[in-house]
C-alpha cells in the first residue's frame, strides 16, 4: 500500500512532462528504498538480539537515512536518494564486516549499490562508472583488512546466505526494470514509426506492416470486417483559400472526430493528405453503413472551415466488406471505388461497393 501511495502521489508520476527514464528510475529507487528500510529495521532487532550494540546504534541512523532517501525520491530527487543509500550502504558494509567478519556476507551489499549508482541516468556516465569501480575496489579491499575477523555466531552460514539473497534481489530487480524500459522504448519507437505526425493516427505503413497481417487471419475466423475510404470534400480549395495551416487544423479536427466516433477495436488511419482509411471489426454491412452515415452528418454539422464561420466541412465515404474471396488489398480498392461513386454523386454522401 505504501508503494502504491507513493507511485500515485509522487511529483514525478504526476508530472506528465517527465520522461520514461526518470519515471522508471523513480520506481526502481522507490522499491529498493522500501526494501532497504525494511531490511535495516530487521537488522536493528537482529543486532540487538546478539548484543552488538555498536551496530544497533548505527542501524537506527540507517533507518533515518533510508527514510530520508525515500523522501528525496518522493519529491522527484532520486539522485539524492541514491546518494543517501550509497553513503549508508558504504559505512554499513564496512562496519558490519569489521564487527561480524566477511563470513557474515554484509559486504555483498556493495554490489547492489554499485549497480544502482550506474543505472541512474542523471548521474554523468563517467562519474557513475568511476564510483561503481570504487565500490568494487572497496569490496576487494575488505578481504585484505577484515579477512581474519571471525565473530562467534552459531548461524553465521545462514546469515551469509540471507545477505547474498538480500544483496542480489535489488540488483536483479533493477536490471529487470532496465530491460523492461528498453523493451518499452523499442515498442514505442516502432509505434511512432507507424503513426502520422500531424494527427497521431496510424499511417499507411501501419496498414501494410501490421493491419493486413492481422486481417488476413480474419478470413478463417469468418468475422465481418468492413473497410471504409473517405476524404474531405474540396480540400484543395480550403488550402488554396485559407492556407496550409488552416488545412492542417481541419485535418486534426476531422481526425479527432473520426477517432472518437468509432470503437477501440476499430482502426482509423490517415491514408495520405486529406484521405482516411477506417477498418471496422465484427460489424454487419448495414450497421457499418448506419455508423458511417451518422459520422458523415456529425462532421457536416460540427466542423467549420474556420471558427464562427458559416462554411462547413463535408466528407465523402466509400464502404466495402472483406470477404473470403478477396484479399485485403482488393477490398481497399473496392472501398476506394465506392468513394469515387460518392464523389461523382455530388459528394457529402456514403456509398457501398457493389459487384
Amino acid at each position: 500500500m505504501f508503494i502504491n501511495y507513493c507511485i500515485k502521489n509522487s511529483s514525478i508520476v504526476k508530472n506528465n512532462n517527465i520522461d520514461d527514464d526518470n519515471k522508471m528510475m523513480y520506481f526502481i529507487t522507490l522499491v529498493i528504498g522500501v526494501f532497504g528500510l525494511l531490511i535495516h529495521l530487521f537488522l536493528l532487532f537482529f543486532f540487538y538480539s546478539i548484543g552488538l550494540f555498536e551496530m544497533v546504534y548505527f542501524n537506527i541512523a540507517s533507518v533515518l537515512i533510508w527514510s530520508l532517501g525515500l523522501y528525496y525520491n518522493y519529491k522527484g530527487k532520486h539522485t539524492y536518494a541514491i546518494y543517501s543509500y550509497t553513503i549508508e550502504v558504504l559505512f554499513h558494509s564496512v562496519l558490519a564486516s569489521m564487527y561480524m567478519g566477511l563470513d557474515s556476507g554484509f559486504h555483498f551489499y556493495l554490489w547492489s549499490i554499485a549497480a544502482l549508482y550506474i543505472l541512474d541516468f542523471k548521474i554523468p556516465y563517467k562519474r557513475a562508472l568511476l564510483m561503481s569501480l570504487l565500490f568494487m575496489l572497496l569490496f576487494a579491499f575488505l578481504y585484505l583488512i577484515f579477512n581474519d575477523v571471525n565473530r562467534e555466531f552459531e548461524y553465521m552460514h545462514i546469515l551469509n546466505f540471507l545477505n547474498i539473497i538480500i544483496a542480489g534481489t535489488p540488483l536483479l530487480f533493477a536490471l529487470a526494470m532496465v530491460r523492461e524500459l528498453y523493451n518499452n522504448r523499442e515498442l514505442k519507437l516502432k509505434d511512432e514509426g507507424m503513426r502520422d505526425n500531424l494527427t497521431n493516427l496510424y499511417n499507411r505503413s501501419y496498414v501494410f506492416k501490421k493491419a493486413i497481417l492481422e486481417l488476413n487471419k480474419v478470413e478463417n475466423l469468418h468475422n465481418q470486417t468492413t473497410v471504409i475510404m473517405c476524404d474531405i470534400d474540396h480540400f484543395k480549395k480550403v488550402n488554396d483559400t485559407y492556407g496550409h495551416a488552416q488545412g492542417d487544423y481541419i485535418i486534426q479536427k476531422v481526425s479527432t472526430l473520426l477517432k472518437e466516433s468509432f470503437r477501440e477495436l476499430d482502426i482509423v488511419v490517415r491514408w495520405g493528405g486529406e484521405e482516411f482509411l477506417i477498418i471496422l471489426h465484427n460489424i454487419a454491412l448495414e450497421q457499418a453503413y448506419e455508423t458511417v452515415e451518422n459520422v458523415r452528418k456529425k462532421i457536416f454539422q460540427t466542423i467549420h472551415i474556420k471558427e464562427n464561420s458559416l462554411e462547413k466541412i463535408s466528407m465523402s465515404f466509400g464502404i466495402a466488406q472483406l470477404k473470403d474471396s478477396f484479399s485485403f488489398e482488393e477490398v481497399i480498392s473496392q472501398a476506394d471505388e465506392a468513394l469515387y461513386q460518392s464523389k461523382n454523386g455530388g459528394r457529402n454522401r456514403v456509398s457501398i461497393f457493389t459487384d
